[in-house]
């Protein structure tokens, strides 16, 4: 990327800020930003780096009222695959023709607990502000955000930028307080999830961390969709079990089609179940290999 591309990137990323912004405020909800800008604001990422995204942390039950407003405003949403538990699907993406970055409306953020009102009350008491495209733009304090930036490694270690920021994390972990990120997790229900960089950051030892929620088990502990349906079929109760076997065998059109931004007709869609079908039956064993290593670590 040049510096004229890279230039023009950024100030598009800093208008999707102001904008996801004052559409929030359009219907009266409170958001923070993760990650991005703010994370380069607590010098947890290069400040030459421009996101591919903006990511947006809401209350519960408001991302649906965002996200209406942004599409009134001419943004449309990504398609995504049906089965929210294999994939967790904890944010609404966003795109819009000409604008080079996506929006992701979250009312969960992976590795924070299960109760998402007291984990955005929590990041909304200790938030900072930074002004982004003549905007104020809230986001998490340094020690919850220091604590996002993990996780969102963690998810997906297998992706080297994501392991060489993860040992750029602790190295830099030095100026902070252990004990004040430690209790920062432990309110956002962060320390099963957090627990690989806390140790390495701040020789943490805990009597009780606490164990890890299925759907994040999921994200990190194998790399093929296909393995991490199985895992999910196999963890899931009976009730979960059911929706997990039909998204896979019977996906709905939206699933078939989250690959492309073009409507599926009758035809394309058959070919998209044909192919779906037959890759699924060629990665199968692989999958179940790996599926039996994943569960034998657990």
């Amino acid at each position: 990327m040049t510096d004229v591309s890279r230039r023009a990137a950024r100030s598009i990323v800093e208008l999707a800020h102001a904008v996801v912004v004052d559409a929030a405020a359009a219907v009266g909800v409170p958001v923070l930003v993760l990650k991005g800008l703010g994370a380069q604001h607590h010098g947890l990422q290069p400040a030459e780096r421009v996101p591919a995204d903006v990511d947006v942390l809401v209350p519960p039950h408001a991302a649906a009222a965002v996200t209406r407003e942004l599409e009134r405003r001419g943004w449309r949403r990504r398609p995504a695959d049906a089965d929210d538990l294999t994939f967790s699907r904890h944010s609404e993406t966003l795109y819009r023709s000409g604008w080079s970055c996506d929006l992701d409306v979250h009312e969960r953020f992976p590795g924070l607990g299960p109760d998402t009102e007291e984990v955005f009350r929590r990041l909304w008491s200790t938030r900072s502000t930074i002004v982004v495209a003549g905007v104020g733009v809230p986001v998490p304090g340094r020690d919850e955000a220091v604590l996002v930036h993990a996780l969102h490694c963690l998810r997906s270690l297998a992706v080297r930028r994501h392991v060489e920021e993860l040992d750029q994390l602790v190295e830099d972990a030095h100026g902070l307080s252990g004990a004040a990120v430690v209790a920062a997790a432990r309110d956002l229900g962060a320390l099963p999830a957090a627990r690989p960089f806390l140790t390495r950051a701040f020789g943490v030892e805990l009597d009780d961390w606490g164990v890890p929620d299925l759907r994040w088990r999921l994200l990190t502990a194998v790399e093929s969709p296909m393995a991490r349906r199985l895992l999910a079929f196999l963890e899931a109760s009976w009730r979960d079990r059911l929706r997990v076997f039909a998204a896979a065998v019977v996906p709905p059109r939206e699933t078939l089609g989250k690959h492309t931004l073009d409507p599926l007709g009758p035809r394309r869609l058959i070919a998209a179940y044909l192919r779906r079908l037959r890759r699924g039956v060629r990665l199968l064993p692989a999958a179940l290999r790996e599926a039996d290593r994943a569960r034998r670590r657990w």
